[in-house]
């Protein structure tokens, strides 16, 4: 009978155990979801906030926020975005960068240069690109696209950071580097305009988040 009731009280004691646990995911969960109306109106103030265009996905639901496009010169357009879900899930910011031409670059890697050589102030900055995040198209007439879709490494988002928030006016240099030749051009204020625009976008709803239940 003594053992009975042991055996009994740690059944009862493992029960409510897991049932702690359960209860204490649920919360958790629960407190991720984000009331609807409060979502609608915070996708409202980040665009009107933030030179930014939004557009809903309801296969993922998730909505994505992205820069103006930018073009960086002939053949070359870029963008910055992310994504929001229902859930609140925030992803980081990304970088979809598009190359036009008549022949393959092949990039690999992208180097960032700011200051001077002659200055002495000249700083190289290489980052590599996954394979993944790269696609490839042939279009009508022999034109070749190479399209870059990443998340930003941390590196680069604080050499970006470096610039945009800088008080001097930095001359920046982009080049995609490929397994052929490189490409590259002026990084002028408007583009960097482009990667603020989206990073305060996306800082709003990080504050914005810090300050609620979710």
């Amino acid at each position: 009978m003594f053992y009975t009731y042991i055996l009994k009280s740690k059944i009862m004691r493992k029960l409510a155990l897991v049932f702690a646990l359960v209860s204490a995911f649920s919360l958790s969960a629960f407190s991720q979801m984000i009331p609807w109306n409060e979502l609608k109106e915070l996708r409202k103030e980040v665009s009107n906030k933030h030179k930014v265009s939004s557009k809903y996905s309801k296969g993922s639901e998730i909505t994505w926020f992205k820069s103006r496009g930018k073009n960086a010169g002939v053949g070359k357009d870029f963008m910055f975005y992310f994504g929001f879900s229902d859930d609140g899930t925030l992803t980081p910011l990304r970088l979809k960068f598009t190359y036009s031409s008549s022949s393959w670059l092949f990039i690999d890697k992208i180097r960032i240069f700011t200051g001077s050589r002659k200055k002495g102030t000249l700083k190289v900055y290489e980052f590599n690109i996954d394979r993944s995040d790269i696609s490839r198209d042939v279009q009508s007439g022999g034109t070749i696209k190479e399209i870059i879709d990443m998340s930003l490494p941390d590196g680069l988002v604080e050499v970006l950071d470096r610039i945009v928030l800088s008080e001097k006016n930095i001359f920046v240099s982009i080049e995609l580097h490929g397994d052929k030749y490189t490409t590259g051009g002026c990084w002028a204020s408007s583009y960097k305009s482009s990667y603020k625009e989206a990073r305060d976008a996306r800082q709003l709803i990080v504050n914005k988040r810090s300050k609620s239940i979710f």
